[in-house]
């Protein structure tokens, strides 16, 4: 069962009007798109992607704007529709007890049917109100962020987008598979080229042959992915579809 790792509601009162001075103290060294981890949202090598072809898509952003000066600012991850009430996204972008990831987890809100991310501010928001992580959560590249997952409530119900289709079986677990993974974020270290929404191609790899390439801690529940050159790194929740359909079979950790 996944543990309730924050609830927004219970600490609300106490965090912003007594802990908020300390955000503002720490402003320059935070920003909404840092997390607690190494892992960085990137699309690299994308295509621009039609938000109404992957309905069920999230885009996660910081709005504090009601509580300070500073404006919306993101995107922080990636994430999944799962029901009107509940998205899917990973861990390691709430997870810590630094300045950052305290910011992310009383400001973040989920955007639906987002197809440039200069629309953020007209677009739906949805603010974040509990965040639920996976018991067996390890954060770090040690255990290549094992059981990164994380399911969050919303506050309100989402009115727009689509309810994720899930895979039932493991089918999709053949070599001639092929795989489009969308997100938003940069398109390469430190610089974004684009406020679209992007999505890559990527090939099934079995895990024999991803241990092979020298990765350790490949489980049976992991998926591994190949592409073109730097095709996908740290999706950060994004989402992974089968081509043929849309059929969700994984959010992506990292790349």
């Amino acid at each position: 069962m996944f543990r309730r790792f924050f609830t927004r509601s219970a600490i609300a009162v106490s965090v912003l009007s007594v802990g908020l001075a300390s955000f503002h103290a720490n402003a320059d060294q935070v920003t909404a798109s840092e997390n607690s981890t190494s892992v960085s949202p990137y699309i690299v090598n994308g295509n621009k992607a039609d938000i109404d072809d992957y309905r069920s898509f999230i885009s996660l952003f910081s709005d504090p704007v009601d509580y300070t000066s500073y404006s919306l600012e993101g995107p922080i991850c990636g994430a999944t529709l799962l029901s009107q009430d509940y998205v899917l996204t990973a861990a390691h972008c709430f997870y810590g007890e630094d300045t950052s990831a305290k910011w992310n987890q009383l400001f973040t809100v989920a955007v639906t049917k987002l197809q440039n991310t200069d629309e953020a501010a007209s677009a739906e928001r949805l603010r974040i109100a509990e965040i639920y992580l996976h018991p067996d959560y390890k954060d770090g590249a040690a255990d290549l962020w094992r059981n990164d997952i994380a399911i969050l409530k919303l506050e309100s119900p989402a009115t727009v987008g689509e309810i994720v289709t899930y895979g039932s079986s493991k089918e999709y677990r053949n070599q001639p598979e092929s795989f489009v993974a969308v997100g938003h974020g940069n398109t390469r270290t430190g610089f974004d080229e684009s406020t679209q929404l992007l999505k890559v191609s990527l090939n099934y790899v079995s895990n024999e042959d991803c241990l092979s390439y020298g990765l350790s801690n490949v489980r049976d529940d992991y998926i591994c992915f190949s592409g073109d050159y730097s095709n996908v790194t740290g999706l950060n929740g994004g989402t992974c579809k089968v081509i043929r359909g849309d059929l969700y079979i994984g959010k992506m950790a990292h790349g």
